[in-house]
């Protein structure tokens, strides 16, 4: 997550995408685009979003492997979209932006996935994203401990901090193991928001002003009941 300022980067602010993970064959299912502090249940007025981070695209991926761009609405506290899923399967649901302004030399890219499930269907789609999670789509209980997978390339990220967050404003970072995975303490009923951020040394030119370094924040959410 971060807040900009200069070349300063803090925790703070964050995309993220909401939608329920069990979905119904030819239903409308209704995916929301969040920019904010879930941690701390601050949820930013789309006016007020960074740089030209309201233009972003939310594209989904289904059972047919065709990628389907998702026309937004603006809702003044976020963003909504919605599909008709039309056969049974896993349905892969993502963002990629990389905001027009820079943070002093510092690119910053926002990144956010969400997995539906329609019916019976194992196959994963495939997404064009470097870094992402894997988790079950689906409602898991209070008490449950759930799996979650970082990836990068297929290749498992190991060692590295993800940061968990309730909506009841509890929060922890796990470290993950050498499969890439965590395993997730459901305490609370709600909705959870799941973030992994890394910044690299990557020099370049974008919107003709020269960076240094790109910062990506990676997160997707699931569903406790």
């Amino acid at each position: 997550m971060v807040l900009l300022g200069g070349n300063q980067v803090t925790q703070a602010h964050a995309v993220w995408l909401e939608s329920h993970p069990v979905g119904t064959k030819n239903t409308s299912h209704v995916i929301r685009v969040f920019y904010g502090e879930y941690a701390t249940g601050e949820i930013e007025p789309t006016a007020g979003w960074y740089s030209d981070l309201k233009g972003l695209t939310v594209q989904l991926i289904g059972p047919n492997q065709k990628v389907q761009t998702l026309t937004l609405e603006d809702k003044g506290d976020f963003l909504e979209g919605a599909f008709i899923p039309s056969k049974d399967g896993l349905y892969q649901v993502f963002t990629a932006h990389a905001a027009k302004d820079l943070g002093g030399e510092t690119r910053y890219e926002f990144v956010s996935q969400t997995r539906v499930k329609v019916g019976e269907g194992q196959a994963i789609p495939e997404i064009p994203l470097g870094h992402q999670f894997a988790i079950d789509a689906k409602i898991s209980p209070v008490g449950a401990r759930i799996p979650l997978l970082l990836i990068k390339d297929g290749n498992p990220v190991v060692e590295k901090e993800i940061l968990v967050m309730s909506s009841e404003g509890w929060s922890k970072s796990y470290k993950t193991d050498q499969e890439g995975k965590i395993l997730i303490e459901a305490l609370w009923p709600g909705k959870y928001v799941v973030e992994y951020s890394h910044m690299q040394q990557q020099e370049g030119v974008w919107h003709d002003k020269p960076y240094k370094k790109n910062w990506q924040g990676l997160t997707t959410s699931f569903l406790v009941e």
